[in-house]
């Protein structure tokens, strides 16, 4: 309980001092809070991987995630954080990360297999700030998603991304077949690009993560019902 503790403690200060770096950044170097913001977007990503590592209760990422999505919020109603805050349009895509990071812990905790945080965390740590860089860069093949603009660039980006994210994730996680090592990741890149693409003000950070954690527990049921499928057909033949 008291390493629970501490390494929460610890890992809340990294993140405080992430959010320190950002709006010294944006109020002395004048980085674009747009470039701050994913910035932090990234890093709070990379420290919140420490977590299946250092916490075991979920209680304490609850504690963790709570705190700072309350901070967030009140950060955005009361015109404070501008490195995160200052973008010139409505998003809540600070406070749902803090909930993404959560959902995807309890989704480790409840399957108890780190994947399950790591490969939707890494997508929004990775592929999501990216689509944004690159769709605000190159804004080529303009969409429209209830008034807010979308790129058709940033969302092949993201889907390149996802699919290198889910093909690492899921080649270092275990053994897999070449072909399962192909289809899944370009099956969770199209979907958590879909996610991406149609969800407006910054939500996509918790719409990704979900259908991605969908995605995985209905493949991971639908191996273990195969396999057990496989066994008692075995079983079967060696009885008779």
């Amino acid at each position: 309980m008291a390493d629970n503790l501490l390494y929460t403690i610890l890992l809340a200060v990294m993140v405080l001092l992430l959010f320190a770096v950002g709006e010294m950044l944006h109020i002395y170097a004048k980085v674009k809070a747009e470039y701050t913001r994913k910035l932090i977007h990234a890093g709070t990503g990379g420290i919140t991987l420490l977590c299946p590592l250092l916490i075991t209760n979920h209680w304490y990422v609850l504690a963790l995630c709570a705190s700072f999505a309350l901070l967030l919020l009140t950060s955005i109603k009361l015109g404070f954080l501008k490195s995160i805050n200052d973008i010139g349009r409505e998003s809540f895509g600070s406070v749902s990360y803090a909930v993404a990071v959560y959902v995807c812990f309890d989704a480790y905790w409840w399957q108890k297999d780190r994947i399950f945080f790591y490969l939707p965390m890494l997508i929004l740590a990775i592929a999501d700030p990216l689509a944004a860089l690159v769709g605000q860069k190159f804004q080529y093949g303009k969409f429209k998603v209830f008034k807010e603009t979308k790129t058709l660039s940033g969302s092949i980006m993201f889907f390149v991304m996802a699919i290198l994210v889910a093909a690492g994730c899921i080649y270092f996680h275990r053994i897999y077949t070449l072909e399962k090592i192909i289809w899944i990741p370009i099956a969770i890149a199209f979907i958590s690009t879909l996610a991406e693409s149609f969800t407006i003000k910054g939500l996509d950070n918790i719409t990704i993560p979900i259908v991605v954690l969908i995605f995985m527990v209905v493949i991971r049921h639908y191996e273990i019902g195969m396999w057990e499928k496989l066994n008692m057909v075995y079983m079967h033949g060696v009885v008779h």
